[in-house]
């Protein structure tokens, strides 16, 4: 109830949200996520496999100032601790251009990876990670095995979204324009046609625009066909208008981008393409990322926490 109370006062246009399960670390306010670092906010869904062998190793790589930051005793905080130790200033004032943001969470979980590797680590991390400088966004779905899935994200995007019955939302697509952008661990909706599957291991990017681009992580455990589909078919986007007065379903393509490291995908499928079936999170955290979406509209969908 505190939630709902609060959000109806919060308006924001950008809401990082955090539901913490406790999987490393003791259960305390300084543990909970978003962490915040300058205009820097970083949250974690997943673990950071048998990360107390490798927690000396990222210890040493950080600077005096950015290891004396960390407060609580999660591998999630430590992580963020490694992703401002790629950023050359992490406390600028200025927005950060995204493809910076998108780079230093590439060589973060490399690193996590690497120190891994060294250690003998052979348990599969679940690095689910998503940070913002307040003006655009990077979220990875990524889990470091070849065969394994990562925890579920999703997103959602159009031009409103608002209540038909309370208690209920649902994305509407009015036009063409994105003017709304949510990622979610899970659907936040009852509306499944709204909410399109992130494959694993890759990275999304919400830009200042609202132009929402998908990057494979392409490393070791970079599958090109995760779950037998071809890579066309894991960026497929179908999105269908609302429905007019005569009775007509307006329905229309929205072009998803799918990048690799040598071209740009732009996916018009058909309407009537299959979608990818609900995937479960393994784990008991969720996360939510969105732009423009009243504090309100997420406090009524899920317990949420918003930042």
């Amino acid at each position: 109830m505190n939630l709902i109370r609060l959000a109806d006062k919060i308006k924001s246009p950008l809401v990082f949200a955090h539901v913490r399960a406790s999987t490393a670390g003791s259960v305390s306010e300084s543990n909970c996520h978003p962490w915040q670092y300058g205009r820097l906010m970083f949250m974690h869904n997943g673990n950071v496999a048998d990360f107390h062998l490798i927690k000396r190793k990222v210890q040493e790589s950080l600077t005096d100032e950015i290891f004396l930051t960390v407060n609580g005793n999660t591998d999630s905080e430590w992580a963020f601790a490694v992703f401002l130790s790629q950023l050359k200033t992490p406390r600028q004032a200025d927005p950060f251009c995204h493809s910076v943001l998108k780079e230093a969470m590439l060589k973060t979980i490399a690193k996590l990876n690497a120190w891994g590797k060294e250690a003998g680590i052979t348990e599969a991390s679940m690095m689910n990670f998503a940070v913002t400088d307040g003006v655009s966004v990077v979220c990875s779905r990524y889990i470091s095995s070849r065969t394994l899935e990562a925890a579920s994200l999703y997103f959602s995007s159009g031009t409103r979204f608002e209540s038909y019955k309370p208690g209920h939302y649902r994305m509407i697509k009015a036009d063409k324009r994105e003017d709304i952008v949510v990622i979610a661990s899970e659907p936040l909706t009852f509306e499944k046609a709204d909410w399109l599957t992130i494959p694993t291991n890759t990275m999304v990017v919400i830009t200042s625009k609202l132009n929402v681009l998908m990057y494979p992580i392409i490393d070791e455990y970079h599958n090109p066909a995760p779950l037998g589909r071809a890579p066309e078919q894991a960026s497929v986007a179908v999105v269908q208008g609302e429905g007019r007065g005569d009775g007509a379903r307006d329905q229309r393509h929205r072009e998803v981008v799918f990048v690799d490291d040598h071209r740009v995908i732009p996916t018009v499928p058909a309407v009537d393409s299959p979608r990818p079936d609900k995937e479960q999170s393994t784990l008991g955290h969720s996360e939510s990322v969105a732009r423009d979406v009243p504090a309100r509209a997420l406090a009524s969908t899920a317990p949420v926490m918003v930042a």
